[in-house]
């Protein structure tokens, strides 16, 4: 089973990138490859996709509920998120695998499936 933690991460931005696809918008499939490999994702989609909320400002992950039980770990540890998308866009037939073709947008949201489920 995956780390609560490591899912905790990647839904919200999951739940927003998959209401973009509903609103029909979409990214270049080769462009957001590039964007993942080059380390620069993250940064690009707050550019492109200026409704996409990956505020730099959010919550910090609980360790419990007593007073001094934040970690100082961030939500969303965009370095190493990158990282995990990295190594999953470059796993053999990944587009295949996941049955995305056309939408950057899409492929995002099967890579950060895919992380869930790795409890990345």
């Amino acid at each position: 089973m995956a780390d609560p933690a490591a899912r905790g991460k990647w839904v919200q931005p999951l739940f927003g990138l998959n209401a973009l696809l509903d609103r029909g918008e979409h990214l270049d499939i080769a462009k957001t490859s590039r964007y993942i490999q080059d380390g620069t994702v993250f940064g690009w989609l707050k550019e492109t996709l200026p409704t996409l909320d990956l505020s730099l400002n959010v919550p910090k992950v609980r360790n419990g509920h007593s007073a001094g039980s934040v970690q100082d770990t961030p939500l969303y540890p965009f370095d190493e998120m990158t990282e995990v998308l990295q190594r999953i866009d470059n796993t053999v037939d990944t587009l295949r695998k996941f049955g995305v073709k056309n939408n950057g947008i899409a492929m995002l949201v099967a890579y950060g499936l895919e992380a869930t489920q790795q409890g990345a």
